[in-house]
């Protein structure tokens, strides 16, 4: 974990008789010491640690309109050809914010030949990041995007899905997916069936999916515009301290009656790896400190 700052702070104590005297409080109480206490705790304590860190974030918009992502700002392009590697394009013509986001059109995603057995065709578009929670200090790992599928919607059945992955160690640690059956599911990404199911949510409209994931304590809290989905205690032995990559995936299932993937389009904006740091010495400090001010103002107000 990072480093950490400590104090040692010697105790007083104030005869009764000197009650209110303010020349016989010890300089440790004093109002200008605890100023300065919260200002060395903010020193010691670098600003990064404190309001955590990025570690990846795009918005799309330097990359070029119509131009491929994999390859570009560190997306990787060992992807294998029955993923759809190609079909993944920065666009212009829909955007959570600003004027470009990521589009993958249904039409662009080629059979895989039964590889990707229940789904007809994936595309997977992965952000390597190698991110290391415990040797940097931060217990947990926060992947989000804003999504959107646009195409039909049906009243059962999963058949087309724009989701966020992440993975760690050697297994998943989490999935969270924007169906076309008009609802969110959470998924270990491992075995089959979801995990948790939200309520109806609109297509054709932007939702903010997250999945945060806590090293220290094996568990995945899943996300649905900001208010939460599940949580999800995943298997020590199935993964590391690390976080390996955040994913983007598109999946589709085999055409049926109405349904055709060819309607349907995946489009991600936002998308953004965090790191939240564990509570370090700076709160700790900070917390001391204003207790011990409102003591001291509570004795000097009776």
């Amino acid at each position: 974990m990072g480093r950490r700052h400590t104090f040692r702070i010697s105790a007083g104590v104030i005869p009764a008789e000197n009650a209110g005297d303010e020349s016989a409080v010890p300089n440790f109480w004093k109002p200008r010491f605890l100023a300065w206490l919260v200002l060395c705790a903010c020193v010691l304590v670098p600003a990064q640690t404190r309001a955590g860190t990025i570690v990846y974030s795009t918005d799309f918009e330097s990359l070029s309109v119509g131009s491929k992502l994999l390859g570009q700002d560190g997306w990787s392009t060992a992807i294998p050809a029955f993923l759809n590697p190609d079909a993944a394009k920065i666009t212009d013509d829909a955007a959570r914010t600003g004027s470009q986001s990521l589009k993958v059109l249904g039409s662009d995603l080629a059979s895989s030949g039964g590889i990707t057995s229940p789904y007809e065709a994936v595309g997977s578009y992965r952000r390597p990041v190698s991110f290391n929670a415990a040797a940097n200090g931060y217990p947990k790992v926060r992947l989000s995007a804003d999504v959107r599928l646009d195409g039909g919607q049906f009243a059962s059945g999963d058949f087309a899905s724009a989701s966020l992955a992440a993975r760690s160690g050697i297994a998943s640690v989490g999935e969270i997916a924007l169906s076309s059956d008009g609802r969110v599911y959470g998924y270990d990404g491992i075995a089959g069936g979801p995990l948790f199911t939200s309520g109806p949510v609109s297509l054709s409209d932007w939702h903010n999916l997250a999945l945060e994931v806590d090293f220290l304590n094996n568990v995945t809290r899943f996300f649905l515009n900001g208010g939460l989905l599940g949580t999800f205690n995943y298997a020590a032995s199935n993964t590391s301290d690390v976080l390996l990559r955040g994913a983007l995936v598109a999946y589709a299932r085999p055409d049926s009656g109405d349904f055709r993937r060819s309607d349907a389009t995946y489009r991600y904006d936002n998308f953004t790896i965090s790191a939240v740091p564990e509570p370090g010495s700076f709160l700790i400090l900070s917390g001391i400190a204003a207790a011990v001010a409102a003591v001291r103002l509570r004795r000097n107000s009776r």
